[in-house]
């Protein structure tokens, strides 16, 4: 209850469909009532896994993964309140800390760090 922020990092690994974000905010506001909502956002483009041995369904769904599907997933989040810490970035592999460094700081301003 005593939680000021939490941040998550979503959509790149469920392809900016959604899953329950509704669901998601529910469990949130129960187990961390005060707490406001950062939502980092992920990568997306046509060189997402780009060097990759293997090449799954999902990245080829985030190849072809359009700028106005992202906008309209992370719109649902911004529906249930949450800030939006941007942007989505079409870069070839998201699991790259130093792609993220932008995005860190704005947390750390936003959270007073």
């Amino acid at each position: 209850p005593n939680m000021k922020f939490v941040v998550i990092s979503i959509g790149t690994n469920d392809a900016y469909k959604n899953y329950g974000v509704k669901d998601l905010f529910k469990n949130l506001r129960e187990k961390f009532p005060n707490a406001k909502v950062l939502v980092v956002q992920g990568g997306y483009g046509p060189d997402m896994c780009k060097g990759w041995p293997t090449v799954t369904q999902a990245c080829l769904d985030l190849r072809a993964t359009t700028e106005a599907q992202v906008t309209a997933y992370y719109d649902l989040f911004k529906a249930e309140g949450a800030t939006i810490i941007g942007p989505a970035l079409k870069v070839g592999d998201v699991h790259n800390p130093a792609l993220f460094v932008n995005q860190g700081k704005e947390v750390d301003r936003l959270i007073g760090g």
